[in-house]
């Protein structure tokens, strides 16, 4: 049987003075061991080891599912490359580039500082030692619950030398470290009084970035100042891929998307890019140069996400093969560092039975040129103001001519009307020019690919052509201003350069029929239409010679310079 015991009034009251006087024990007890615990923040021994390290982020690398950021792209299982794009890079070879994000190891340094009898009125030093470049610039503020404390600017590997910043124990501090990575440039914080409103103002450079909290107690204290890059950085790493050979030379490199300079906000690390945009340059040192692999010298890109980056290589020369290059459509991200691989697989030629003309006045000449890997060649250096070939008996281009005439057929009642009165396919120039007063007049039928645009047209109500007649064009050896290749397969493709100098692009015959076309002295009487096409009859020998003539149709001064010749394969030296 379970007893049981009941409580009266008095029993009651006893309970509830015992609970009180408890409670107010408890809080004594508390208060005392808070109180103590307060105090001894401030006292004692201290310690403070500091870790400091600079770090991209890698984030893109754990959630990445291995596929190209754009989907009409290559996948690939190695989760670094964010992008990839294989494009023709001249006649016959082809450019494989890679954008992959590049992962680094953290260079993490500590210092540990010890400060004996420590108190709440004595100060212990700060001394951070950023891994930055070896005589850069860093600054370091400090700020109490919001409000600026001090701060000290410091030069990495002279540390030593420097007065420490000092703070008073027992507080909790904010610390903000920054630098642009610089032996000279250190940009100064604007509002600094409070951290919430405290920025940079136009940062450049490689603009590194953290803050962390600390309260300092006794013993040991940790502080990791891990220095994010807030702006992304790229190398270029050209290779000769699967035929070996040397990269003798990249330049001319621009990343034309990146920002000229961001705002910082201090407190938590964002930044605000300026809007305008600027051609990033990055360069190679010359000791990459005449190596399988050559490896840029590392350009800083500010910009926010972007989809659309643009690397421009006004020339890359590679086995003696010299061309620009253009890559588009590059996902940026922020704070990454990244590789763009370049892999070009140019075999090593030879120009083989060289030999060159100078043509005038409709003059034409006969080349010999024997079977070679890598077809033959057409250069041209001059020209005024058009040329044909004539390949094995077979002109290169031809075309439909139509002539008609305005005359009365009727007997009786007059019956004005247009009659045609010539139609042939015929050889013809590849024709630069537009000029009406010859008989049949001259009509340009050759145009760049990429967008149509002509010689000696002015576009848009300009006053001025956008292209320069062809024979004010200048070039060299070197920079042909029109070039025909017929490929070792026999394919054909055409070349030309819009301005002194400058690179080849592919270029077409305007196939379209052109017309009414008027002769400037018989616009009522006469009219003309015309439609130019390549031969598809002219063969290319494959084992045997190779009988080519050059003509031109004369009208006026008629000129033409340059060379002719073949391009053998041989092995690449190492």
């Amino acid at each position: 049987m379970i007893k049981t015991k009941t409580m009266n009034g008095t029993g009651k009251i006893t309970l509830m003075k015992n609970t009180l006087i408890k409670i107010i024990l408890l809080s004594v007890l508390f208060y005392s061991c808070e109180k103590e615990s307060s105090l001894n923040n401030g006292e004692g021994e201290a310690q403070l080891n500091f870790t400091i390290s600079t770090d991209y982020d890698y984030s893109e690398l754990e959630k990445s599912d291995g596929k190209i950021a754009d989907a009409s792209r290559k996948t690939s299982s190695d989760k670094s490359i964010v992008d990839r794009q294989t494009f023709q890079f001249s006649e016959d070879i082809f450019v494989t580039t890679e954008l992959s994000l590049s992962k680094v190891n953290n260079k993490n340094n500590s210092i540990n500082t010890s400060v004996k009898n420590l108190s709440q009125d004595s100060k212990q030093a700060v001394v951070i030692k950023e891994p930055l470049k070896n005589k850069s610039k860093y600054k370091i503020l400090v700020y109490l619950n919001n409000v600026y404390v001090t701060e000290k600017d410091f030069i990495h590997g002279s540390e030593t030398t420097s007065t420490p910043i000092q703070l008073d124990a027992g507080k909790k501090y904010t610390f903000v470290a920054y630098s642009v990575n610089s032996e000279s440039e250190l940009p100064a914080p604007l509002n600094k009084e409070l951290l919430t409103t405290a920025s940079l103002a136009g940062a450049k450079g490689d603009l590194v970035y953290t803050k962390s909290d600390l309260q300092l107690v006794a013993g040991n204290n940790n502080l990791k100042l891990n220095l994010k890059h807030l702006f992304s950085e790229l190398t270029i790493v050209a290779s000769t891929g699967s035929f070996g050979g040397k990269i003798e030379s990249v330049s001319g490199i621009k990343f034309s998307t990146s920002r000229i300079s961001s705002n910082l906000k201090l407190s938590d690390g964002s930044l605000t890019y300026n809007a305008n945009t600027e051609d990033k340059i990055i360069t190679f040192p010359e000791s990459s140069f005449n190596l399988a692999k050559a490896i840029s010298n590392p350009g800083i890109i500010i910009s926010p996400t972007v989809t659309n980056g643009r690397i421009t290589i006004e020339k890359l020369k590679i086995n003696g093969l010299i061309k620009p290059l253009t890559i588009e459509n590059l996902p940026i991200e922020p704070g990454k560092k990244y590789n763009l691989n370049i892999t070009v697989n140019a075999p090593c030629t030879q120009e083989v039975n060289i030999q060159n003309f100078n043509l005038s006045n409709g003059e034409s000449k006969t080349f010999t040129a024997p079977p070679s890997y890598y077809g033959f060649i057409f250069d041209v250096h001059y020209l005024d103001n058009s040329l044909n070939l004539v390949i094995n008996g077979q002109p290169l281009l031809r075309r439909n001519f139509w002539e008609e005439r305005y005359e009365n057929t009727g007997w009786i009642i007059p019956n004005w009307q247009w009659v045609q009165k010539v139609y042939r396919t015929e050889a013809y120039d590849f024709q630069f020019v537009d000029l009406h007063t010859d008989v049949p007049p001259l009509v340009q039928n050759i145009r760049f690919k990429s967008d149509g645009k002509r010689w000696g047209i002015k576009y848009n109500g300009s006053t001025t052509p956008e292209i320069p007649e062809i024979y004010f064009v200048k070039g060299d050896k070197d920079h042909p201003i029109f070039r025909i290749h017929i490929q070792q397969d026999g394919i054909i493709k055409l070349y030309a350069s819009r301005k002194d100098y400058g690179p080849l692009e592919e270029v077409e015959v305007w196939t379209e029929k052109r017309g009414p076309i008027y002769n400037n002295d018989f616009k009522t009487s006469i009219r003309y239409y015309y439609q130019a096409f390549l031969n598809t009859n002219v063969v290319w020998n494959k084992t045997t010679n190779n009988t080519v003539v050059a003509t031109q149709v004369n009208s006026g001064p008629t000129n033409m310079i340059g060379r002719a010749y073949g391009r053998q394969r041989i092995n690449c030296a190492n």
